[in-house]
């Protein structure tokens, strides 16, 4: 398996699961896919996930360790696929459907599918018209280096060929750089006419190039990176009825130094933020939506998400305007207690799945909830995922905003100290501790419907959070902000 600044590109397998109510979730559903080996008890790892949805049925590629489907000899990064129905919870059995080619240019690994439908006349020369293109990222170099584009073309999504040559290649080759990474194809004409975003590392910004025919693409453009902390693994989606684009990018990697010296491989956070098709490469500002992480999930790591697309390309599938995320999760989560080397243990590749959770425009706030362990002597104070098998519901303090607005524009932040001091914090380094994510946003001093005062409180083993200056008789250490009445 192969990383480079927190990047991996590699892959897995898969059987079902859905569901997983976040506590306390006001915004979001959370479900998914529980992996199935098929690499003969290897170590094996589910991510980088593209869903293309017709009706009830989602079409699901992804990267995971299984053999080459054209060398079964060779146990390497491959391209999975399987089928789910949601409207029965139906899934077709995980086959492995493109894998490094013999002697080619990415002969030795192959990930990050990124897939889509239209009409492809003949690109290879063989007299066939295609209607799926896969983009998927390659390379020729064992350590996982020199990352390039390729694109293979098929008719049902399980046997597919490849044009021989990269499509899009890194602008500033180096060694040892990573590439280019996270193809996310869209077809803007219904025919061949592609829309590639991806991630240039050697050039440090994410691009579109466009084609006509799907495999010869023109100039780049430079995508806006305007209200991003910094472009990292991220995936697109467009709206056409809100002539809008949508990104899913991750933002959070925790140093070793708060998980016991476990360096973790991936992020544990990322970002949904959306953009007027207006300044998509014109320096548009982009409008932070929602943020999935430990706090709201539960799962250590939270990375390379995918919005589930119609075959062009649109999120206008299902129920929208809701938009649903397939990403990859450490499962299972860790135990309430853990401490923070076994919970960075918890998010081993060998853990990674498939999940899901959707989000809902229109629901801003999140309940912030405080929880009680008898057992543990512990609070968690949270607006995501609590086990509430060890934690009991103790009063829901107030609201808070998933997103910033313009009074609102505190962020708090979930923190965890040892193994059962759970503590929320302005800091998003968590003073020193282990972070768990983005609780929400509070505003610094009161205002219309936003005046809760949320203090953090010390008893002798712990914190919590209190609406009481007094801190219910414990040592009261700062005001955090107001939240929602």
């Amino acid at each position: 398996m192969r990383t480079i600044r927190a990047l991996v590109i590699t892959g897995i397998a898969l059987v079902l699961v859905i569901t997983n109510t976040a506590a306390g979730q006001a915004d979001t559903v959370d479900g998914g896919i529980t992996v199935s080996h098929l690499n003969n008890g290897g170590p094996a790892y589910d991510y980088t996930p593209t869903v293309i949805q017709q009706g009830s049925v989602q079409r699901i590629w992804w990267c995971g360790q299984a053999a080459n489907p054209s060398n079964p000899s060779q146990n390497t990064d491959a391209i999975l696929y399987a089928t789910y129905d949601t409207a029965t919870g139906a899934q077709s059995t995980p086959v492995a459907v493109l894998g490094p080619t013999a002697g080619a240019w990415d002969h030795v690994f192959t990930c990050n599918p990124g897939v889509v439908g239209g009409t492809f006349s003949n690109p290879l020369g063989d007299g066939i018209t295609y209607h799926l293109a896969m983009y998927y990222v390659g390379t020729a170099e064992p350590d996982g280096s020199a990352n390039s584009i390729g694109v293979a073309f098929s008719n049902d999504g399980v046997t597919w060929k490849k044009d021989p040559s990269p499509v899009v290649t890194a602008a500033n080759p180096t060694p040892g750089a990573y590439g280019v990474a996270q193809p996310t194809p869209y077809n803007g004409d219904g025919q061949a006419g592609i829309h590639l975003m991806f991630w240039d590392t050697t050039a440090h910004h994410y691009y579109r190039v466009t084609s006509s025919d799907g495999r010869h693409f023109g100039a780049r453009q430079q995508i806006s990176e305007n209200g991003w902390p910094y472009p990292s693994n991220g995936t697109f989606g467009y709206d056409s009825q809100t002539n809008s684009w949508y990104v899913a990018m991750e933002i959070g990697f925790r140093p070793a130094s708060t998980t016991g010296g476990i360096a973790e491989r991936e992020a544990f956070s990322y970002t949904l933020y959306r953009i007027p098709a207006a300044g998509f490469t014109s320096g548009g500002a982009w409008t932070e939506l929602t943020t999935i992480d430990t706090d709201r999930s539960g799962y250590e790591l939270n990375f390379i998400p995918s919005m589930v697309r119609d075959s062009y390309g649109n999120v206008n599938i299902g129920s929208y305007p809701n938009i649903t995320l397939y990403y990859a999760a450490s499962n299972p989560r860790p135990a309430a207690d853990a401490s923070p080397a076994a919970a960075g243990a918890s998010a081993d590749p060998n853990q990674w799945d498939l999940k899901t959770i959707t989000w809902r425009p229109g629901r801003p706030e999140l309940p912030l909830t405080r929880y009680f362990s008898a057992s543990l002597n512990s609070h968690i104070v949270s607006t995501g995922w609590v086990d509430t098998t060890r934690y009991r519901s103790e009063a829901r303090l107030a609201s808070l905003y998933e997103a910033p607005r313009s009074q609102a524009n505190r962020a708090l932040y979930a923190c965890k100290a040892g193994s059962a001091d759970y503590f929320l914090s302005p800091d998003a380094t968590c003073e020193g501790q282990r972070q768990l994510g983005l609780t929400g946003y509070a505003a610094a001093t009161p205002s219309a419907g936003i005046t809760v005062p949320l203090y953090r409180c010390r008893t002798m083993v712990d914190h919590f959070v209190s609406t009481s200056a007094s801190c219910e008789g414990a040592v009261q250490e700062s005001l955090l902000g107001y939240g929602i009445s």
